[in-house]
């Protein structure tokens, strides 16, 4: 005989998985959990439920789904594994909204955007989930207008609209729009302008720039890309610097390429580091931080802009690059 009731958190033997049914389509994930499909524990709380999603233990389709309060569609496969490691919702902030834009400051971490299909976690479908909350509304897609790498934290901004997008993607494409960046590096950076065309391959499997890895007379072969960032030297630690970098245009990971190849990697740089044998800063991440965003509104024709403060990771890696400095005991290796 048991001498305590069943605890609906205790690990099962194998992870329950259920298919949205159409009756439960529209219904949120946390009440669907509560009517206990087959193999849910029954009689899990509101409490209990919402600690599951928030710590990682509910996947939808494949893809952890930290949001008790997301509305379900028909068809979505939920699985429930108690036993999956803890996972923390990152914390989304709006920084401004209206009936055309969203600007975010984006964790960390996190994709922008889906790789392929539906991504409940990544920032887009995450933003669109906090509008219909706020809103009281059925969730909406957001347009994409630009991207930043998952490493990468800051301003990013979504439009609302077909219309919206088209004039924020001609913005980007004219280069009419200001987006400025921090970054940590290992090594001293300069103050430069970099200009050049980037290719997918550089030869070593690797994007870069074209001529640099092997050097050609050559002009940019059609499939490169103009690139233009412009760096400025903020401050100057030992083996490692604050910079900060203004695109021009903005290719994938530009910054990262551009930097590299000057000889001042991203602290935390994982991919762009081959060519580099000089002391390194370590870091979770590599260290890029989008601090500001300007651009035209596509409806009122003002013109906004935006700034948020380091990441709490970026500052406190800076605040120790200042102590070492100011110590003389040089930075952090890996």
């Amino acid at each position: 005989m048991l001498d305590h009731a069943p605890n609906p958190c205790d690990r099962m033997s194998s992870p329950p998985e259920f298919e949205i049914l159409p009756e439960q389509a529209g219904a949120t994930l946390a009440a669907v959990l509560r009517s206990a499909p087959e193999g849910v524990p029954p009689g899990a709380s509101w409490k209990d439920v919402k600690g599951w999603c928030t710590r990682g233990k509910v996947q939808v389709d494949g893809a952890n789904s930290l949001d008790p309060a997301r509305r379900m569609l028909e068809g979505e496969r939920v699985t429930l594994r108690l036993d999956a490691p803890k996972q923390s919702a990152k914390r989304i902030e709006l920084v401004h909204v209206d009936a055309d834009v969203v600007v975010v400051d984006k964790p960390a971490g996190m994709l922008s955007v889906p790789v392929r299909g539906r991504d409940p976690s990544c920032l887009a479908e995450r933003t669109a989930q906090i509008l219909a909350r706020r809103e009281r509304q059925p969730a909406k897609p957001l347009e994409v207008v630009h991207r930043i790498d998952r490493g990468t934290s800051g301003l990013l901004l979504f439009a609302r609209t077909p219309e919206a997008r088209r004039h924020l993607k001609a913005q980007f494409a004219e280069h009419s729009t200001e987006r400025r960046y921090r970054a940590l590096t290992s090594g001293v950076a300069r103050s430069a302008e970099h200009h050049g065309f980037l290719m997918e391959n550089r030869g070593d499997g690797l994007r870069g720039s074209w001529g640099l890895h092997r050097p050609t007379d050559d002009p940019p072969a059609a499939d490169t890309r103009e690139a233009r960032t412009r760096v400025e030297l903020l401050e100057r630690l030992t083996n490692a610097s604050l910079v900060q970098c203004t695109l021009t245009t903005g290719r994938q990971h530009q910054i990262r390429i551009h930097l590299s190849e000057a000889g001042t990697p991203l602290a935390g740089e994982t991919v762009y580091i081959r060519d580099y044998a000089g002391p390194r800063v370590a870091a979770k991440r590599a260290m890029l931080h989008a601090a500001s965003l300007g651009f035209t509104h596509p409806s009122t024709g003002a013109r906004l802009r935006f700034e948020r403060p380091d990441a709490a990771d970026f500052a406190a890696l800076l605040a120790r690059l200042r102590r070492f400095t100011g110590g003389r005991h040089g930075t952090p290796r890996t």
